[in-house]
């Protein structure tokens, strides 16, 4: 079966202060995005294609040209509209790519590392239960969900008991005083440390490229300058209306990524321990 991984990353890094793709992790520079793509690599992964703006377009297919022949490589620019200072959000992101994309895909952030057993998870189940309507995605636990002292956007999951997602709230949560607490929406709600959260990763039927995009069509008709429309609330409509289905695959991984400054030194260190243990070489590709 033919299937992509579609790494998205057209963000503008507000909080981090400077373009967080191409911020080097490895001891040879690798960026943070490389590691998934080697991972999804050794899992027989075959093409790749990446979101992002034009100002990185340049030098993301710089890096891109570094990985193995066999692979093919796309990049695709999610351009900002006419009036306003930012995308229209990851749904958005998703439609931009739909003529790179061949068959399912997986969706990843390029600034986060899921763990390589997790994708790994992802790409089995795809391989063996996607089919139109129907796509997955991993759940992490608040505790494995990177959350520190500083607050961060996570969706928590509600799901039923065939594990299957019913719900996707975005929600402000800070890790201070020994306990998870929400900010936004709801103030000072303490959550459990096993709390279900999605990291903005999926495994997508090819199906729903078409859904996505009335749904943009439907944004855009009423525009907001401010608004944007993410791929897990453009899901959240699709399965309130019953046009598809997304089967939760818990996971027992760390999900690490970058969203402040600080990030920065604690992946490297994340990396250079999975190095040290015989999980990636060093440099990650091979460069004549």
């Amino acid at each position: 079966m033919d299937w992509s991984l579609l790494i998205l990353a057209a963000g503008i890094s507000q909080r981090l202060g400077e373009n967080k793709i191409s911020i080097p992790i490895g001891p040879a520079g690798e960026w943070l995005m490389e590691f998934t793509i080697y991972d999804a690599l050794l899992a027989g992964c075959r093409n790749v294609v990446l979101v992002t703006r034009a100002d990185t377009e340049a030098l993301v297919q710089k890096r891109l040209a570094q990985l193995p022949s066999t692979v093919t490589c796309s990049t695709v620019v999610q351009s900002i509209r006419t009036g306003r200072s930012k995308p229209c959000g990851t749904a958005e992101a998703v439609v931009a790519a739909a003529s790179k994309v061949q068959g399912p895909f997986l969706v990843v952030n390029g600034d986060d590392y899921y763990g390589r057993q997790t994708l790994w998870l992802l790409i089995k189940w795809l391989v063996e239960n996607i089919r139109p309507g129907l796509g997955a995605l991993p759940v992490f636990s608040l505790a494995n969900a990177n959350i520190g002292r500083r607050p961060v956007w996570r969706a928590l999951c509600r799901l039923d008991d065939s594990c299957q997602l019913v719900d996707l709230k975005e929600t402000l949560v800070v890790y201070e005083e020994n306990k998870y607490v929400t900010l936004k929406p709801q103030q000072g709600e303490v959550l459990p440390s096993s709390t279900w959260v999605s990291m903005n990763s999926f495994a997508l039927p090819a199906d729903i490229i078409p859904l996505l995009s009335a749904l943009m069509h439907q944004f855009y008709m009423n525009e907001d300058p401010d608004a944007e429309l993410t791929l897990a609330q453009a899901l959240m409509q699709l399965i309130s209306t019953k046009q598809v289905c997304l089967e939760a695959l818990p996971s027992n991984n760390r999900c690490i990524g970058l969203t402040y400054p600080e990030d920065v030194l604690q992946v490297r260190s994340y990396f250079e321990e999975l190095i040290a243990k015989g999980l990636f070489p060093s440099p990650l590709w091979f460069r004549s």
